[in-house]
């Protein structure tokens, strides 16, 4: 680590409310919707640009050169590499997005000279633009998932405004979660918040696919997808990807490097979805091709290297979010924070309704019982999450598929690696569709598939739209209390949110930018830390400190903990008195 600088002696002072637009001191404008008109324009740009890419990567192959949905999350997983590389030596506000569609219209170049792209385009160009117009009116709907506002998008700000530093962790500890679907987003941003397009181009891309091969089991499976798709969820990817990568595996008779890649992909979006790997991997034949298994080998461990790497910087650790193996790094997120999330974890598996002491005093048996009567939809999937697991069970020593069985071993690992730490059924949402399509794969009315499919798509639909319905009968999916429902401004009008001013707090000599009487800080510029943060560290008497080197140093930033004196916490103490107290809200 670089040598640490001089500090001044750190004060706490109250600034004045600054607003995002100095021209404007009434409560102003931060967040635009994603409205669909713009969707549609951004996602036929992009398209055309990772069809350039996509020219590169088959460039001398005598291949039709078509974009695929494997080749888009490929190409789209590079680019989230070589952000993630850039943002540790400089921010990624100015990463050459220029340069990303430059290479991609170079590429289209290259099309035109041949007779390829124009027989993608008849074959395929009306069921993709249906599939942009289906994905777009999703994806038009205002963002409801409260990650988005207190994760995803000051994620997103970090990594465009500070780059990646070490420690990041120290900031926030959720921010050292580092998707990968986050350094794509921050690299593909042409200004703030407009990021969705790209999911909708992806969602566009897999509808035409398995349109084209009449796979409806796996568009049915796919439509609750689309409930993440109004935000940069690292859910989105992972869950599209894993439906996809699935489907691959059953149909083809030997897997391709690109479907390894697809399932590193998979693992640097999110740990959780690391079945993936081991499932390819159970399903090489050793016996064969020894410069295939090298290759895959090498591919395996760079993704993993990445990964450990990446959470190493971040957050000190091999693994986020456990805090083992003990590594002696100095930069490493205080003991006290993490044992609040860890206890914060094992309270949200029981939805927030039992005491930590109630918990611990549970048997093995009582914190089952106790997890399926929670009261709900969390309940229920609970519920059905069970019964998957005993569907599993049975598929693993009845079927007479080898894949089939492979495909339910790994999930059943991995659901039980994820009752045993933190039960929460965001994170076994995978498994639930996967074993759906399972279940429809061998139904044969594809005429009935179809029709199921539209069925369900118009459903949910009908839910984005009028959301007041689903409340009240479903009071539980509390979520749904921030949908706003269907406004036909949407089509041509961004649907705004606005925000409260923000205060800028000068402790350990670096300015922090803190939302006044206001949860979340997705509008506030980078660095941003909510009342509740500053109220978190000023009670554990430790506070981020931001370090910046010169350009070329590295690390070129990086954030440690350190110790809060007496007249440092006085002055946090006179700063947070002003404020009224504003309780976080559940994620989910």
């Amino acid at each position: 680590m670089a040598r640490q600088r001089s500090a001044k002696p750190c004060t706490a002072v109250r600034i004045r409310s600054e607003p995002l637009h100095p021209s404007n001191n009434e409560i102003y404008r931060t967040f635009e919707g994603f409205f669909m008109i713009r969707i549609l324009v951004d996602s036929i740009f992009l398209y055309l640009s990772l069809l350039g890419w996509s020219t590169w990567w088959f460039f001398g192959k005598n291949k039709k050169i078509c974009l695929s949905f494997t080749n888009a999350v490929l190409i789209l997983g590079l680019l989230g590499t070589l952000a993630f590389v850039t943002s540790l030596f400089l921010p990624l506000k100015e990463s050459p997005l220029l340069i990303i569609f430059s290479i991609g219209i170079l590429g289209n170049l290259y099309i035109l000279k041949g007779k390829n792209f124009l027989e993608c385009i008849k074959n395929e160009g009306i069921i993709l633009i249906v599939g942009l117009v289906v994905s777009s009116i999703f994806a038009s709907f205002a963002p409801y998932i409260l990650d988005h506002f207190g994760y995803y998008i000051p994620t997103i700000r970090i990594f465009r405004d500070l780059g990646t530093p070490m420690g990041l962790a120290n900031l926030h500890l959720v921010y050292a979660q580092g998707s990968w679907w986050h350094y794509i987003q921050a690299a593909l941003m042409y200004s703030e918040e407009k990021m969705i397009y790209f999911q909708a181009l992806l969602y566009a891309l897999f509808f035409t696919e398995h349109i084209r091969d009449k796979n409806y089991a796996l568009l049915v499976v796919s439509v609750p997808v689309l409930l993440f798709i109004q935000s940069p969820s690292p859910d989105f990817g992972g869950l599209l990807i894993a439906l996809h990568l699935v489907n691959n595996y059953i149909k083809k008779s030997e897997f391709s490097l690109e479907d390894l890649g697809l399932g590193v992909i998979m693992l640097l979006i999110k740990p959780t979805f690391f079945w993936a790997i081991p499932l390819l991997l159970l399903g090489i034949n050793y016996k064969n091709n020894k410069l295939f298994i090298i290759k895959s080998a090498i591919l395996v461990m760079a993704g993993i290297g990445f990964f450990i790497g990446k959470n190493l910087w971040s957050f000190g650790y091999p693994v986020f979010p456990i805090s083992y193996p003990e590594i002696p790094l100095d930069y490493s997120p205080n003991k006290i924070v993490l044992e609040n999330s860890k206890i914060f974890g094992e309270l949200k598996t029981y939805d927030m309704r039992f005491s930590l002491s109630e918990i611990n005093n549970w048997n093995f048996f009582g914190k089952l019982y106790h997890w399926l009567r929670i009261p709900g939809i969390k309940g229920v999937i609970n519920v059905v999450t069970c019964l998957g697991i005993f569907l599993s069970m049975a598929g693993i020593f009845k079927s007479k598929n080898k894949k089939v069985k492979l495909i339910l071993f790994v999930l059943l690992v991995k659901v039980c690696i994820v009752l045993i730490t933190s039960a929460q059924y965001r994170f076994i949402l995978d498994f639930l569709l996967i074993i759906t399509f399972l279940l429809l794969h061998n139904y044969n009315k594809i005429r009935y598939l179809k029709i199921i499919y539209w069925g369900v798509l118009g459903c949910f639909l009908l839910f984005f739209m009028f959301p007041s319905s689903v409340q009240k009968y479903v009071p539980s999916f509390r979520i749904g209390n921030m949908m706003q429902g269907f406004s036909i401004n949407q089509i041509i009008a961004p649907t705004v949110y606005k925000n409260p001013d923000f205060h800028k707090l000068r402790c350990k000599d670096y300015k922090f930018n803190i939302p006044v009487n206001y949860p979340f800080v997705f509008a506030t510029p980078a660095p941003a830390l909510s009342l509740n943060m500053v109220r978190t560290y000023l009670s554990i008497g430790y506070f981020p400190k931001i370090v910046k080197n010169e350009r070329l140093s590295f690390p070129r930033c990086y954030i440690i903990n350190e110790p809060l004196d007496s007249h440092e916490k006085k002055n946090l103490t006179e700063f947070l008195s002003t404020f009224q107290v504003v309780p976080e809200s559940n994620s989910d």
